[in-house]
This record gives structure tokens, C-alpha cells and sequence, in this order.
């Protein structure tokens, strides 16, 4: 990338499901991404595109230091450009997906260009920076031609690979004895004052000869969520059906993470009123309180970090939110970016994610790292964008299957604290797992 760019965009009157989209679109591409947003509250605009250009490389602080570095070539690219008055809040920047571990792959993908999907106005956007109008309205036609072809895409590309699907010596890191055990020696470690609480996870992998995408087509329509996602760079696939908010920071900085801690399945629809009392029950519950509390707690001292004194505020406090097989016990955290601090600045004073990590944090990591045995990889790491013009929307990576060759594997976990009832934990770690284990089309792992 060398030339400036300028940044175009327009709309088309006319709809095209972006399922139907995607496996038009970009399919095929090893470089590709998909926020999913059809399901979101409040930000119904799903984006997805292709990348012009894509990064790997390992430790922590080098893909937090890289993700930077990819922002400020982009900013220089579009140096001078100029923003629009648009109905969203993407614009093209930088997609990646950063690594929980210090050694463990992460992904940066520089993009241009990208469709947004107006769920609600059942409008489609064209967005890019271009070096001319004309060359924009190049881009823009060919793609209008595609889209009249377009039509049902989704359906013919998952049917071509029904027979193609296996997933085998599928088995979990830790079976449920050990998992005990590692329960044990986390109770054993709060007693004496060492943590609080301990996000203990494990890890279910398998081999496998699936399509990520036509697994990611099958995960939305039985488990639909705000943050899910897919991502794809060669041989690697991220398939999503996160319902964490990392860290969203919009042009004026304001900083916004919804950490989570509490799930309950939801109940049966048939059943009048239960659901409403598994809610209920969520809500009140002690332990499930004092676990958020302990994390709130954490990212505020997070967020005090980079935010201007006293404008870190708790929003919301133990609010249950529900989602297509589950409800969380989600807090909502605010502050005031300092002028000084960059986006990702914030991330690097947040990450890794309190709720994935346990308080204190340091304490927290470093036992992480002697119980859990192996890396966590892609799980417990984010997934989002860095969008030109200063607005952010990142993801905590869970829910999640990770494809990496004909490697696949599902990171699940849970809150760890005192007044933790081991045999619970271990089925709330397995409840995680259950819409993802349906979209494999795979019995229990355990």
C-alpha cells in the first residue's frame, strides 16, 4: 500500500441475507472476515470483507505491539482522508484476533474496504477507501453485478460439503477426575490467600475434515449471539458465537467492557415460567454476585489505568442478559480515554480479560499457566477491529471453535471461588460447550 486513499461509500436500496453474501463473496478466501451482528441488541450492522493484507506472529506483547503498527501503516495510507456521516460506526482499519498466551499465534488483517448490513433498514453498504471515485465506483458496480447472482448461496454451499463432514478422537485436555483435582488445588490456593478467584478452563480438541465456514453457517442458526464471529487466515478458522464484550471505544473515547461471570441454561420454552425463574435465580444468587463483583472490580482498576480520573463509573451491576441456550450475569463498566492513550493502549492495560483470568490478575496468570498444563491459544484472547477514524468493537474469544489444519479444538471454563460446588462448575464447563458440540454434529465429549 502506497498511494493515499480517500474513503467512499454507498448504499443499495435492496437485500441480500449476508449468509447468502458471504459464501459469494468470499467463500473461498483464505484471508476473510464476518462480524455477525443480525442478533446484536442494539448494533444491528453486520460487516464482513477480505483482507489486503494479513500478519501472524507470537507473544503477547509483540501482537498488542504489531496490532499498533498495522494502525498507524493504515493511518498512513489514508493519510489526509476524511470521515463520513454514516449510520454506523465501522470503518475499513484493522481486523485481528490476539492470542491468549504469550507464545500462541496471533492475526492481523489490514482492510480496505467491506459490506455493512443494515439489519434493521434491510439496506447493504459499500464502504472503502479507493484512490478515486471512479475506481470506487468500479468496486461498487462489480459488486452489484455479483449480487444479482446471488440467492440461496448459503444453502448450495453447505449442501456440496453434508458429506464431507467428520470429526474424530474427539476428547477433552482434562476428563472430569483431573478437572476435580484442579478445582481442588484452586480452592486450596484461595484459602490461603493467594487469589480470590481463578478462571480454571479446559480444552476439548479433535482431528477433523470439516468446512470452518459451513460449521460457522450450522453455529448461528442453532446458537445465535451478539459477538459472533468468523475469521479466516489459511489453514487457521476462528468460528464464533461469543457473548462478551472485551472493549468497545467509540471517536470521543469513550471506553466501554461488559465482563461476564454467572451462567444458567435457559429453560425449556414449553415450561410457562420457568425461564423467568432460572433468571431470577441467576440475579439473586450469591456467589454468582460476588464473582462478577470481584471482576468489575478488576476492570475498573483495568480501565483507571488509561481514563481520566473519576470517569470510570459502574453502569450496570449484576444484569442478566439472555442469549439463545444461555443467560449471563453481565456488569457494564465506563470511562474517559486520556488524550494521551491510544485504543490500544486500553487493550494493553486490559488484557488478558479479568473474566477469563481470575483476580488478582498477575496471581491469577501464574496459575493458570501450572494447572491448565498447555496453552489456551486463540480462547480467552480477542477478536475484533480497529476501525480508521477511532472507533473499536472487540470480543472476549469464547464460545468458540478454533480450526488450525485438521486440528480443531473448543477452550471452555468457568469462575473458580471459594464457595464453588466442584460437581456444578464442571456441568456449567460442559453447558458452555453444548451448541458448539451440536454444530460439529458430535455427541458429548466426556
Amino acid at each position: 500500500m502506497t498511494a493515499s486513499r480517500q474513503l467512499f461509500a454507498r448504499s443499495f436500496a435492496g437485500w441480500v441475507a449476508p449468509a447468502d453474501c458471504f459464501a459469494a463473496f468470499y467463500a473461498e478466501s483464505k484471508r476473510s472476515f464476518w462480524f455477525d451482528r443480525e442478533t446484536h441488541p442494539t448494533d444491528r450492522f453486520s460487516v464482513m470483507g477480505e483482507a489486503d493484507e494479513v500478519e501472524e506472529f507470537t507473544t503477547r506483547n509483540q501482537g498488542l505491539t504489531q496490532i499498533a503498527k498495522a494502525q498507524s501503516d493504515f493511518s498512513h495510507f489514508v493519510q489526509g482522508s476524511t470521515d463520513l456521516d454514516l449510520p454506523f460506526d465501522w470503518r475499513p482499519g484493522v481486523v485481528f484476533a490476539l492470542a491468549y498466551d504469550p507464545d500462541s499465534v496471533s492475526r492481523t488483517l489490514t482492510v480496505t474496504r467491506g459490506m455493512v448490513f443494515d439489519h434493521d433498514k434491510r439496506q447493504i453498504w459499500f464502504i472503502g477507501f479507493f484512490v478515486s471515485q471512479t475506481a470506487f465506483d468500479r468496486w461498487y458496480h462489480a459488486a452489484l453485478l455479483n449480487l444479482t447472482l446471488t440467492g440461496g448461496n448459503s444453502l448450495g454451499y453447505r449442501f456440496a460439503l453434508r458429506a464431507k463432514r467428520g470429526v474424530h478422537n474427539l476428547k477433552p485436555r482434562h476428563d472430569d477426575d483431573a478437572y476435580l483435582t484442579l478445582i481442588a488445588e484452586t480452592q486450596r490456593e484461595i484459602a490461603a490467600g493467594n487469589v480470590y478467584q481463578l478462571c480454571l478452563t479446559n480444552q476439548l480438541s479433535a482431528t477433523h475434515n470439516l468446512d470452518p465456514l459451513e460449521v460457522f453457517y450450522r453455529l448461528r442458526e442453532i446458537n445465535p449471539a451478539p459477538y459472533a464471529g468468523y475469521l479466516r487466515v489459511g489453514d487457521f478458522a476462528l468460528v464464533s458465537a461469543s457473548v462478551e464484550q472485551f472493549l468497545t471505544a467509540n471517536r470521543s473515547g469513550l471506553l466501554q467492557t461488559k465482563p461476564i461471570k454467572g451462567t444458567r441454561a435457559r429453560a425449556n420454552a414449553s415450561q410457562s415460567g420457568a425461564d423467568e425463574i432460572v433468571a431470577a435465580e441467576l440475579a439473586a444468587n450469591v456467589k454468582e454476585r460476588a464473582e462478577n463483583l470481584m471482576i468489575v472490580d478488576l476492570m475498573r482498576n483495568d480501565l483507571a489505568k488509561v481514563c481520566e480520573p473519576d470517569s470510570v463509573k459502574v453502569t450496570r451491576l449484576f444484569e442478566v442478559e439472555s442469549f439463545a441456550s444461555v443467560h449471563q450475569l453481565v456488569s457494564t463498566i465506563e470511562g474517559q480515554l486520556k488524550a494521551e492513550y491510544s485504543h490500544v493502549d486500553a487493550l494493553r492495560s486490559m488484557f488478558p480479560g479479568g473474566s477469563m483470568t481470575g483476580a488478582p490478575k498477575i496471581r491469577a496468570v501464574e496459575l493458570i499457566e501450572k494447572f491448565e498444563s498447555a496453552p489456551r491459544g486463540t480462547y480467552s484472547g480477542l477478536f475484533g477491529y480497529l476501525g480508521h477514524f477511532d472507533h473499536s468493537d472487540v470480543a472476549m474469544v469464547i464460545r468458540s471453535i478454533v480450526f488450525e489444519g485438521d486440528k480443531l479444538s473448543i477452550g471452555i471454563g468457568g469462575g473458580i471461588t471459594s464457595d464453588s460446588d466442584p460437581d456444578f462448575e464442571i456441568a456449567e464447563t460442559k453447558l458452555k460447550a453444548r451448541a458448539l458440540l451440536a454444530a460439529l454434529e458430535v455427541p458429548d465429549a466426556w
